[in-house]
């Protein structure tokens, strides 16, 4: 996730970090959302019809998911550091609305390939994934097309993943009994079609929405791939799928091209390029502590998160009011010892534990693009991603002196 917050404080807040050294020192806070990484469950429903029309929308379809879907950003941390869990869960059904409800489609039971769970995102993982999403786009093809209803598909599809409806066949039971036991998030991507839908009820029927007791968290349809010849599109053309669009808030131009696709895939990063860098003691601990807002499970000791210590030295559950809303604070453990050396100095993090540290290592820092310091922390193991949670990592920093007799923090 993106830096969100950054601001110098001074001494005396509530937190613990003081020093009574203003001129050489002050404190800096930096807060972020941390993300459980999520299993995407995508509905892409295509242009079926075995003609030139349908072959180009389903081509325009696969180049723009290829092109756009899990699209890395760059970022000043290396998602390629081997102490972060970074799993990669995916999952896709590729439907042929002309094919009746009953019909087989592509799901992972059908081609393993369309589902992909893997401890750690690689490249060679995600491009596997999308090579096998992009044959089944183009491969949805049914040569004895029967009524197009890509309205009624994607509901049915998206009410089968969600668990409102039962399988109702041998073939769907498979798909739904691969779905990710937890974090799955449904999404629906409608492609453009030749012609219009056929589907019996009226479009508002085909709305999905959330609903509390669902097996998976409900995303959002996404708008049709528009037509950018202009051949499929316009005015008049496919008012029913017009209409299903502007009641999912759909208010663009439909002829415009622009993809559909942006699950864009954002790295954890939990490194802040600023123009101060946090005070260490002789043993490489940082002045700093890390907390975590949370929901109101226990804090869990084993992802680093520990009950906050109260002046007393002992630790305590704690609730807190985030917003309006009650939340459990966590502090993150400072590694100590063996493996907070190991965080610190070896790639591999071999005797490393979760929680977080003040690396040294160059490729953990990364590249602050001459910024004057940077916030080197490292969080090991599944620390940032086993839960949702908001974090606030506070530090004694020093002043920077620029060439230019400014202070930065």
């Amino acid at each position: 996730m993106l830096l969100l917050a950054l601001s110098a404080q001074g001494c005396g807040d509530a937190r613990p970090l003081t020093t009574e050294d203003t001129e050489t020192f002050a404190q800096m806070t930096f807060s972020y959302g941390t993300l459980s990484f999520e299993a995407p469950v995508l509905v892409i429903v295509v242009d079926d019809t075995p003609d030139d029309a349908g072959a180009k929308l389903r081509s325009l379809m696969a180049e723009r998911f290829m092109a756009d879907f899990d699209v890395e950003f760059g970022s000043a941390c290396d998602p390629d550091d081997p102490a972060r869990f970074v799993p990669y869960h995916r999952y896709a059904v590729i439907v042929s609305p002309s094919r009746g409800l009953d019909a087989e489609q592509a799901s992972p039971a059908v081609d393993p390939a369309l589902m992909v769970n893997t401890g750690r995102r690689t490249p060679e993982a995600v491009s596997a994934w999308k090579a096998a999403v992009e044959r089944a786009i183009l491969g949805a093809v049914t040569e004895a097309p029967g009524a197009y209803r890509p309205l009624e598909a994607q509901a049915h599809w998206a009410r089968l993943l969600l668990g409102r409806d039962e399988p109702a066949n041998d073939a769907e039971r498979a798909a739904v009994d691969l779905l990710p036991d937890s974090g799955a998030v449904v999404e629906v991507f409608l492609g453009s079609g030749a012609r219009d839908d056929e589907s019996p009820l009226e479009p508002e029927s085909y709305r999905i929405g959330y609903e509390p007791t669902d097996r998976a968290v409900w995303g959002y349809p996404q708008v049709i791939t528009p037509d950018p010849t202009f051949v499929y599109c316009g005015p008049g053309r496919t008012p029913r799928i017009d209409l299903w669009n502007f009641n999912h808030g759909f208010r663009g131009d439909p002829c415009v091209d622009h993809s559909i696709f942006h699950e864009n895939f954002y790295d954890e990063c939990s490194l802040s390029c600023t123009g101060a860098r946090p005070v260490t003691d002789e043993l490489g601990r940082a002045s700093c502590e890390a907390f975590v807002k949370t929901d109101l499970a226990p804090c869990d000791a084993s992802i680093g998160w520990l009950d906050p210590q109260g002046a007393d030295g002992i630790r305590r559950p704690r609730e807190v009011d985030y917003f309006g809303t009650t939340v459990r604070l966590c502090e993150v453990q400072q590694l100590e010892g063996a493996a907070l050396d190991s965080c610190r100095q070896q790639w591999d993090c071999s005797d490393c534990e979760p929680g977080f540290c003040l690396t040294e290592l160059p490729g953990v820092i990364g590249d602050c693009d001459g910024m004057q310091g940077l916030w080197p922390l490292r969080f090991p193991f599944d620390t940032l991603t086993a839960r949702t949670a908001r974090i606030e990592v506070t530090c004694n920093v020093e002043h920077v002196v620029d060439e230019g007799g400014g202070e930065s923090f």
